[in-house]
């Protein structure tokens, strides 16, 4: 399927992302001409000011006919006032990460500047409908381009990539250990350790059953004002990296699942551990039905989510919410919340002890007015920015940003 956009200018974290660079390959192979603009590189090279003036240079000279904006839950350089001055000249669109725990916390307030929101989340897709903004259910897979799927013996019963501490995935593992059924853990942390992407396809391919958890750690300062959010099920790309790779799947519930697979089909689920176990149990014994589920769950995705027919469907598809947008004419006035305040000026303050660690002095004061402007939220930010850093210090934690 031909790609209605031609030229696309991505606005990324990260270039080195994995995820983004296939991503871009695939648009690059439809016939898109696609421009990656580091941006966090940029400010840590120019300052925030002159980094956003270059970015709308570029933007200008590039010539795009869609702009995309992507974002880690860490990152605030592209504030919603610098977004809506792309939007007022190009079509923007801003891709939603982790939206089933960040949605209401970050991506709303850089959506309200776009022109339409690809997002993972399926149900708070219906959150941006709400304010006019066309939005498009979109999963960004990691694109493998695999021409074949390798006949390999299944030699494993039970496998698990991941990082097996998150929220209750050990509780679910060591039950399995624990009643007798010989379970493979890979991934930081793991029995096996951190494996390639080579080798995690790998992993699954001979794995008899995937396991796919939902549950996702959602960080204190969010379950402070939503903790609602720690009872979320979050869509994971492993049910459809498992049929991919031929490998039955038995996954934790969530909403959305039986969008890309059907359940009790061509793939199955549990909600608690006694669920878990039965079923286990059940599929290791039922080879043939196994087998059968898989089958059918390749065949699915190989119709209906090749990968770039799948990315072609889902920028079309934006291409086409884009053309036929319905909504009030003039854009409501932009809207901010004292957290999101908050968490812009912690990231600006991280940007600059990053670059006072870089020794670009002139650069890191400068950012100073950035983090200043907002008065009481600013105090806050500060001082949760100075906490984090005293715990990155003593505790060992990772810096996101420095």
């Amino acid at each position: 399927m031909p790609l209605e956009f031609t030229r696309i200018l991505w606005l990324l974290p990260e270039s080195s992302n994995e995820i983004y660079k296939t991503q871009i390959q695939g648009l690059q192979m439809l016939g898109a001409t696609v421009e990656p603009v580091d941006y966090r590189e940029k400010v840590l090279a120019l300052g925030i000011g002159d980094a956003r003036s270059e970015i709308l240079e570029m933007i200008d000279d590039f010539a795009p006919d869609l702009v995309a904006a992507s974002f880690y839950s860490y990152n605030y350089e592209l504030s919603p006032e610098f977004l809506r001055k792309i939007s007022s000249k190009y079509s923007l669109v801003v891709h939603g990460g982790d939206d089933e725990i960040f949605g209401t916390w970050q991506t709303i307030y850089f959506a309200q500047s776009a022109d339409a929101v690809m997002t993972p989340d399926f149900g708070g897709r219906f959150m941006y409908e709400q304010l006019f903004i066309p939005t498009v259910y979109y999963r960004s897979p990691m694109l493998d381009f695999l021409d074949s799927v390798p006949t390999t013996e299944k030699s494993i019963d039970v496998s698990f990539v991941g990082k097996c501490n998150r929220a209750d995935r050990s509780t679910y593992i060591e039950y399995l250990q624990e009643n007798g059924v010989k379970v493979e853990t890979y991934g930081r942390g793991s029995k096996n350790g951190f494996v390639s992407r080579k080798e995690f396809l790998d992993v699954i391919c001979r794995s008899k059953i995937t396991l796919n958890f939902s549950g996702r750690p959602v960080p204190s300062e969010i379950l402070k004002r939503e903790p609602w959010r720690k009872y979320f099920k979050h869509l994971s790309g492993r049910a459809f990296e498992a049929a991919r790779m031929k490998s039955f799947c038995l996954s934790e519930y969530c909403l959305g699942l039986n969008e890309i697979l059907s359940i009790g089909s061509e793939v199955d689920v549990f909600h608690d551990k006694e669920e878990l176990l039965e079923k286990t149990r059940y599929y290791l014994e039922h080879e043939a039905e196994r087998e059968e589920m898989a089958s059918r769950a390749f065949d699915k995705v190989k119709n209906e989510f090749d990968d770039l027919e799948y990315l072609s469907k889902g920028y079309n598809l934006l291409y086409e919410r884009l053309r036929d947008r319905k909504g009030p004419e003039k854009r409501n006035p932009l809207f901010r919340s004292f957290d999101f305040d908050v968490s812009e000026v912690k990231a600006n303050f991280f940007i600059f002890l990053k670059l006072l660690r870089l020794r670009r002095f002139a650069l890191a004061f400068g950012t100073i007015p950035y983090f200043f402007k907002f008065k009481m939220s600013c105090l806050v930010g500060l001082w949760s920015g100075i906490a984090e850093q005293v715990l990155n210090k003593f505790f060992a934690r990772k810096d996101p940003y420095c």
